[in-house]
Parts: structure tokens; sequence; C-alpha cells
């Protein structure tokens, strides 16, 4: 029990001994009897309720998630917050202000209550290009306790709905504007909630909150422009597709190509290869040749050099001529 609570509880007690003074002293009175004694336990229980009313009045316990605002209504002036703990401050001359300062969320889409009621807050916007878009949002906050006082100056209690609703929508729909739809749909999200995000940091910065996050939860474009994006992807595809092909067919050109000049130089080696044989038992041959006709004993020496050691004796057919010529070889001119 808080002593907020106690003090209460005493004050329940004071009222009480004041009715019960009070019924003491109309008894006392319809007998004729003295009422001192109800007077004086109707006086005490008045001052005890008065007193400890006024305490528990003044005793304020702030939890450790909030912060205390202290207004002075006589000097107008803000005093200091009264952080987490219990603080006493001056009924009716102090006013006193709770605010929260943990994480707090707002998201803004489209939503069905309970009741099947469409409640619809999505953020409706137009890109660079015109299209229409349709964003869900959420924002993690929290209030700045160095900068409570200035929050309530601004906004009291009202900073939600008069200050962060109004100014997400509107820097959601500044960052929109600046990228084209195709942007958007494809790999620019990260990107718009990056500048989103930083714009509004600035600004709740300024008026007090931090923010802590900034999140596109959904992004829908209009029918219209989702067909026209997946038709485009479509004809992106079969483009592509056709691309390969070629670049396949090419590719299997190429490859003939190549065999064919392999084979074409594989021929050609292959023929200058005969010719040049051809050319060289051609020469052999004209040297023989003109070996013979400067030497007409050449192929019977050459015939007899090639017998065999162990021949004897030769026989000539009768009607074949000498090997060797007997005539003396004819002397050279001098």
């Amino acid at each position: 029990m808080g002593i907020d609570a106690v003090l209460g509880a005493i004050a329940l007690l004071g009222l009480i001994l004041l009715g019960a003074g009070i019924v003491s002293t109309v008894i006392a009175v319809s007998q004729g009897q003295r009422v001192r004694t109800g007077s004086t336990l109707g006086v005490l229980g008045l001052v005890i309720a008065v007193v400890f009313g006024i305490l528990s009045q003044g005793v304020v316990v702030v939890e450790p998630r909030q912060i205390g605002v202290v207004f002075n209504v006589l000097t107008g002036e803000m005093e200091s917050p009264r952080s987490a703990g219990t603080h006493f401050i001056l009924p009716v001359v102090q006013e006193f202000v709770l605010y929260p300062i943990n994480q707090q969320q707002i998201t803004m889409s489209g939503i069905i209550d309970t009741e099947n009621i469409q409640n619809d807050d999505t953020v409706r916007t137009r890109s660079r290009d015109g299209q229409e878009i349709y964003l869900d949002v959420s924002v993690i906050y929290s209030l700045n306790p160095t900068a409570i006082n200035d929050v309530h100056l601004r906004w009291q209690t009202r900073y939600e709905t008069e200050l962060l609703l109004p100014t997400i929508r509107g820097y959601v729909r500044a960052g929109v504007s600046r990228f084209r739809a195709e942007d958007i749909y494809g790999g620019e999200r990260q990107g718009l909630e990056t500048s989103v995000e930083t714009a509004l940091a600035n600004r709740f910065a300024e008026e007090g909150i931090l923010l802590s996050d900034f999140l596109i939860r959904d992004t829908t474009f209009s029918d219209e422009y989702t067909q026209a994006v997946e038709q485009a992807q479509i004809a992106q595809q079969d483009t592509e597709r056709a691309r390969l092909q070629v670049e396949q067919r090419l590719q299997e050109a190429q490859q003939t190509r190549v065999i064919a000049e392999g084979e074409r130089d594989a021929s050609i080696t292959l023929a200058q290869g005969d010719a040049q044989s051809i050319i060289i038992r051609a020469e052999a041959l004209e040297l023989v040749s003109q070996e013979l006709l400067d030497n007409p004993a050449l192929i019977p020496y050459r015939y007899v050099q090639n017998l065999s050691d162990t021949i004897r004796l030769i026989l000539v057919p009768a009607n074949e001529p000498f090997l060797f010529s007997s005539q003396p070889a004819p002397e050279s001119a001098p």
C-alpha cells in the first residue's frame, strides 16, 4: 500500500469520526445533555479528514516508466520534472501530470476491428510519376524525459493525435513523391524508409520526442499499375529468354566454325606435307637419274655389292650382258 493510500485511509477515518461526532451531538441535544464530547469528536474528525485529505491529494507516486510534470498555478512556471518515486506537491497550487517515457508504437494501416467495421488509416500518396500508392507504416518512439516540459507546454497529452500522426503522414507523402513507382516496387524501398526515418527523427527531436524506428510494413499499388508491371516483367523475361537462345545459337555456330577451320587447316597441312614429300622424292629421283647417267656401271656395282658373302660363283645367262664391261673405261680428257 502506498503512502497516498495510507493518508487517504486516515482521512476516511477522520470522516468517520466527524460523522460519529455529529450523531453524538444530535443525540445529546435531543436528550438535553451536554454536547461537548460529540462536538469535540466531530471537530477532531473534521480536522483529521481535511488535513490528511489534503496530504493524500498532495502525494504523487511516479512509476519507473513514467515522469511527472509540475506546473505552478500561482507563478505560471514549470518546475523540474519528477522522476520515478514518491513526491509531494501542493494541492490546488501545483498541477501534476504523468507522462509515459517507455517505448510506444503508432501503426497506420487498413484494419478490421472486432465489429467488422473497416478502419482504414493507410497512408495514401502518389509517386513522382503520379502512381497512387498505399502504405502501412509503424513508428516506434518515446518521449524525451529531458524535454518533457516542452512537450507539456506545446501539446500536453494531445501529442499523438495532433503532432505525431499528421507529421508521419506528411513526411511519408513527401518521401514517396521523390521516388518513381517502379523504384519503390523494386529495390528502393529501403532507401525510402531511410529518408523518411531521417526526416521524422529530426522533426520529432525538435518537439522533444525520440524516434526509435520507422517501418514500412506493406506497400500496395493500384491494380492497373500492378498488372502493367507484371506484363512488363513477363515481356522482359521473354526478351531475356530470346537473347539467351540467340547467344546459344551464336555459340554453337562459333563452335562449328572453329571445328571447320580446324579440319580445313589440318587438310591444308596434310596436303602441304604430301606435296613436300612428292617434291623431295622427285628431287631424289632426279639425283639418282643424274647419277646413273654419269655412272652407267653403278647399278651392276650396287648389285654385286649387295650379294651375300657366301656366293663364290655367279652364273650369267647366255643372253644377258656382262655385269661389268670388259673394255677399259675411257680415259678422261686432259
